[in-house]
């Protein structure tokens, strides 16, 4: 990769700076820049109903009941995730989910790209850890920087 990476971009040229040395480091993780850096300042999502507590960058998905719930990927009709909770969620409690955007957390690698874990409900890895048959492998996004995550949940593929 030529030149400096900002790991805490200032500047919309330092962004789109940011941006474009991920997609180089990404080669093969197919993400529309422009959409990208159009949605940078905004987050999309929805409010959900958790069945169970979810704690804040905790990836969810709709049960058959219309509520949420912990995704993980060992199944395809767990792994079809919605987005993170915005911040803790307590059962029974309302929270909005975020679909597309980024949240704040905590521990990532600063250009990794994340999928939902098929071991741990609602955690996120650096590399599908289920590949057993009729679990899914699902990117959900990329880290901006070790706190700053992007949502930006891709097409499953299932084992």
């Amino acid at each position: 990769m030529a030149g400096p990476v900002y790991i805490n971009p200032v500047t919309d040229s330092q962004r789109r700076r940011v941006f474009s040395d991920i997609n180089t480091c990404l080669a093969g993780f197919t993400t529309d820049i422009a959409a990208l850096e159009e949605d940078v300042d905004r987050t999309n999502g929805s409010t959900f109903t958790a069945d169970a507590d979810v704690d804040a960058a905790e990836f969810v998905y709709v049960t058959g009941a219309g509520t949420c719930d912990l995704a993980d990927a060992s199944a395809l009709s767990t792994g079809i995730t919605i987005g993170a909770a915005e911040a803790d969620i307590a059962s029974a409690a309302s929270g909005n989910i975020v679909s597309t955007g980024i949240i704040t957390t905590s521990g990532l690698t600063a250009g990794a790209r994340y999928f939902l874990s098929g071991v741990t409900p609602g955690a996120i890895v650096t590399a599908p850890d289920d590949t057993s048959s009729g679990a899914v492998a699902i990117c959900v996004g990329f880290a901006i920087s070790t706190t700053e995550f992007y949502v930006n949940i891709q097409a499953p593929r299932v084992y």
